[in-house]
């Protein structure tokens, strides 16, 4: 069986990866003249250090290059009809490396990366006027007067210093990440949905196979300040909404996960699979200054997602992760104990490679066959 990745993303740049092959040039060019649209930069993320990220169209240039994408999917399915009985699932590419986030810990930011809280990417033009209208659409023109960041009214946070108060009581904080997160889940929500319309339609040659897309497991500085998370748009802080200390909304994932479902609930829609990563780490993975809660955070999502009647499957984080007895023992557990439907494992390269990686494996996909 096959399961395609329609990669609208760059590959390359991101851990592991051994190649380079961005994507189109034009795609940057092609609507300079459209409202908001005046240079090559509009489209690309731009951090709060001023970098621009040129792996993956910013989730504001969305409603601008969504036909293209869809035009791939109508073109990818039209190639491929033939080959439909061996596929099992089409996996949807969201953001950098595939994954539904932002790209807050890529390499366009210097040290960014783990263990690191991540870099704000909504300082683009189409980003602050997004924000804008987000708030005038909240607020009209009573702009609050309680709003942290100076000076009120700022299109976005001075981002040190937004961080540096984040567990204290902000309703800028919570304005500006609800408005983030939304950003990222209305993307999500435009691609997957297009997705279902496309290949489900009635007369459609891959009507009924699955679709699933990736959402990362950032799990550093969770039990610290949460802040990689909030980066990269995963959660939000607004009380009503986030709940990330409790069990009941998945400890912040209620929304994103919440998407899937609502994306499977759509009129003809197949079994929508929701991608999870982290699999194989432990709490503590790094040390305690990192913070890290990444097999806490693997059992939470899960238990959120069959709350919400959500397919889940997994994947480890790092390749280094086959040659690890005990790497194997934990995503073991996370099949077994929350009951990750799949596993997909990187890469299979190094699996045979190594003879723990090899075995383990081997013992998995015995597993899942006796059950």
């Amino acid at each position: 069986m096959w399961v395609p990745i329609l990669s609208f993303h760059q590959c390359g740049g991101n851990v592991g990866d051994a190649c380079n092959f961005p994507i189109p040039a034009w795609i940057w060019t092609k609507y300079i003249g459209q409202p908001g649209v005046d240079s090559a930069d509009d489209l690309k993320y731009k951090s709060e250090e001023d970098h621009l990220s040129t792996e993956v169209v910013s989730v504001w240039g969305t409603r601008y290059v969504i036909q293209d994408y869809a035009n791939f999917m109508i073109e990818f399915q039209r190639h491929f009809a033939a080959k439909a009985e061996s596929i099992a699932e089409i996996n949807i590419s969201l953001g950098p490396a595939g994954e539904l986030r932002y790209p807050s810990y890529n390499a366009h930011d210097p040290d960014a990366g783990y263990p690191s809280r991540g870099r704000l990417q909504s300082y683009s033009n189409l980003a602050k006027a997004s924000f804008r209208h987000f708030m005038i659409g909240k607020y009209g023109d009573g702009l609050p007067t309680d709003w942290l960041a100076p000076p009120h009214g700022a299109a976005v946070p001075y981002a040190d210093d937004f961080f540096a108060h984040i567990k204290e009581p902000s309703l800028y904080r919570d304005d500006f990440f609800e408005w983030y997160s939304d950003s990222l889940l209305s993307h999500g929500r435009t691609i997957l949905s297009r997705a279902v319309n496309i290949f489900n339609a009635p007369s459609s040659a891959f009507l009924g196979i699955d679709i699933g897309a990736k959402v990362p497991g950032v799990h550093w500085r969770m039990s610290i300040d949460r802040a990689p998370e909030l980066a990269a748009g995963l959660i939000r802080t607004k009380d009503d909404d986030a709940h990330l200390d409790l069990d009941t909304a998945g400890h912040g994932y209620y929304p994103i996960i919440h998407l899937f479902r609502e994306v499977g609930g759509l009129p003809r829609a197949p079994q929508v699979t929701m991608h999870f990563t982290c699999l194989e780490m432990d709490d503590g993975s790094g040390g305690a200054t990192v913070g890290s809660l990444a097999q806490s955070l693997v059992f939470w999502v899960a238990q959120e997602a069959h709350k919400l009647g959500v397919p889940i499957k997994g994947e480890n984080a790092l390749a280094g992760a086959v040659n690890s007895e005990h790497a194997w023992t934990n995503m073991d557990a996370a099949v077994e104990k929350v009951q990750y439907q799949g596993l997909t494992v990187l890469r299979m390269g190094d699996i045979y490679q190594s003879q723990i990686g090899t075995s383990a494996f081997q013992q998995l996909i015995q597993l899942q066959r006796s059950n």
